[in-house]
């Protein structure tokens, strides 16, 4: 089958579309978003071309340089049908994307802080952000700006991203969830995969914010990448932001 080629103002359109169908974003304080999700089937939504980047990224396992070229885009033309994907509660492996996207906890840092800033300016109204010049300037690049708004969507607090890329930084060997070793082994004594799966169930889905509370103890990049384990091997799944058993 013939690639159909996007140009960037297509897909900037198409995430724009989305946004707008899912609400507007609103910060009015640290930690916390708040966003208007339609009860719509998400991946019908999603047209097959942008659908096909998160594919080629996420089951194939193609580097965003490879995709572009293959489907004739930029690499932030890539990197916005992933996004786009993603708000629309397509799994992915956050710890490999923020590799990818080269979205350091430097970067992370600046991110925050600029959002600190805006949020108290803004007083509760929803955000004007500066120009993308502006955030040049100081490093960040339009796909560091998208993923973080992404994350934000998703309901991850300001520390679980600086967690998750910091977590990129670090070169000690990461466990792989594919062998089968012991519960302990996986994650801390207070926290089991069963034990996650049937808290789901007895509450009919939870939310990121309401996930880490329960598990509070927890350390939270292991937290994150059970949620990861579990939703990848289908145990679990993600819908306007609510987790819930399968």
């Amino acid at each position: 089958m013939e690639s159909m080629e996007l140009s960037e103002e297509q897909i900037f359109e198409e995430e724009q579309r989305a946004q707008q169908e899912e609400g507007e974003l609103y910060l009015g304080k640290e930690d916390s978003y708040e966003s208007v999700d339609n009860n719509i089937e998400n991946n019908d939504k999603v047209p097959a071309e942008i659908r096909e980047c998160w594919d080629l990224w996420q089951r194939v396992g193609l580097p965003v340089s490879k995709i572009a070229k293959q489907r004739k885009m930029t690499e932030t033309g890539v990197f916005y049908c992933i996004f786009s994907c993603i708000q629309n509660d397509f799994y992915v492996d956050w710890f490999e994307l923020c590799k990818e996207a080269e979205f350091t906890p430097e970067i992370a840092k600046r991110m925050i802080q600029s959002t600190e800033k805006l949020v108290a300016e803004a007083n509760g109204a929803p955000l004007d952000w500066p120009s993308l010049t502006k955030l040049q300037s100081s490093g960040v690049t339009e796909v560091h700006f998208g993923l973080y708004m992404t994350m934000l969507r998703c309901g991850f607090s300001y520390q679980t991203i600086l967690n998750i890329a910091s977590q990129k930084e670090d070169t000690q060997e990461v466990t792989d969830w594919g062998t089968p070793v012991t519960e302990d082994e996986r994650f801390p004594s207070h926290i089991s995969e069963a034990g996650l799966i049937q808290w789901l169930v007895e509450k009919d889905g939870a939310s990121l914010l309401e996930v880490a509370l329960k598990y509070r103890e927890c350390d939270e990049v292991e937290l994150m990448r059970l949620l990861l384990h579990l939703e990848k091997v289908g145990k679990i799944f993600r819908r306007q932001g609510i987790y819930r058993s399968i």
